[in-house]
């Protein structure tokens, strides 16, 4: 039951299959649209009806993941609502392409950053890469170990220069602040940066972030290193959204004609 219903292997679907198969559905969309938009089920798929469908059958999953703490995301059900999500925007967008208007003009921002931001997270998730490095003092690091255990070449050397730890009480010994100085270095450029929590830095394609560090003696620190090559679209789409939600506030609510 659970290998039926549970995704464990989403890198088999990574680059070029995800962006295929993300295409392949854009087709589809567009295709319902142009020959079947007047179809029942289609226009209930890119309704009003469609839409709120949807949106509380995930609502549904949120809870059962909340209160049954499962692994709900990572079912294929799940998947296929966001799928229907994004087909249901796409055909949104579609039907409100051809009106020219401020509002209208604003309302598609809105929607195909959602319809972007969407894509991109969701077609991204299986080119997304997160490991974890080891960096020791002054030992250039090239080597991080994925979430299974294996080991996964960097294209750039990692080394610790300096560690500096703050603490609240230094007799109970809780951190206050951690701070790891780095050096960078790949084939185009050298990089020496500082990274703490919540302060990343970008470097190869690679975010990367303070973890955790050597608790008893300092000697080493542990990286968090997150590739995604899909978050451009994700950010883009996001812009889209703000844009537009401003936009509309601006514009204020619709008027009728006799107003």
């Amino acid at each position: 039951m659970e290998n039926v219903f549970y995704i464990d292997r989403l890198a088999y679907f990574a680059f070029p299959l995800n962006l295929i198969a993300g295409i392949f559905l854009v087709g589809v969309i567009i295709f319902l649209y142009v020959y079947y938009r007047e179809n029942r089920f289609v226009k209930w798929l890119g309704g009003m009806q469609g839409t709120l469908w949807i949106i509380g059958s995930l609502i549904f999953v949120l809870l059962g993941e909340g209160i049954l703490a499962g692994r709900w995301f990572c079912t294929w059900p799940f998947v296929c609502l966001l799928l229907l999500l994004w087909v249901n925007l796409g055909l949104v967008v579609l039907r409100h392409i051809r009106a020219c208007s401020l509002r209208n003009v604003l309302f598609l921002l809105n929607h195909l950053g959602l319809w972007l931001a969407l894509g991109g997270a969701l077609w991204g998730a299986p080119d997304r890469k997160s490991v974890k490095l080891i960096a020791y003092l002054r030992q250039p690091e090239y080597t991080a170990v994925d979430e299974t255990g294996r080991l996964y070449p960097l294209p750039f050397t990692v080394t610790l220069e300096k560690f500096q730890v703050e603490y609240y009480d230094r007799m109970q010994r809780v951190p206050k602040k951690f701070r790891s100085e780095l050096i960078l270095q790949n084939k185009e450029c050298r990089l020496y940066t500082a990274i703490e929590v919540n302060e990343p830095v970008d470097f190869g394609g690679y975010s990367i972030y303070q973890d955790n560090y050597d608790r008893e003696k300092g000697l080493y620190s542990v990286l968090l290193l997150v590739r995604d090559p899909w978050l451009g679209i994700v950010y883009t789409g996001i812009l889209m959204m703000i844009i537009g939600a401003v936009g509309l506030v601006v514009c204020g609510p619709l008027r009728k004609p006799n107003q």
